[in-house]
């Protein structure tokens, strides 16, 4: 698999995991990839999820204009 990592303004760098030697270290990147790849699915997934709820709440707010607060008025 081919791996790109972008340091800042240099030149990103290519690696291709395949081409590791060690079996170990190419057992564990790829586990590691694998790992990140859910993980960002995940984040993806809460992302959505969060949009969605907080969507549902703004709507259920706008129905109960008894608990707006005008802007500048405190309540103790």
């Amino acid at each position: 698999m081919r791996i790109v990592i972008n340091k800042g303004e240099d030149a990103p760098l290519i690696f291709e995991t395949d081409n590791i030697a060690d079996t170990n270290k190419l057992l564990e990147s790829n586990a590691i990839i694998r790992t990140v790849s859910v993980i960002d699915i995940i984040v993806s997934a809460l992302q959505l999820s969060s949009g969605a709820y907080r969507d549902t709440l703004e709507k259920k707010l706008l129905e109960c204009t008894e608990a707006r607060i005008e802007e500048g008025t405190e309540e103790d």
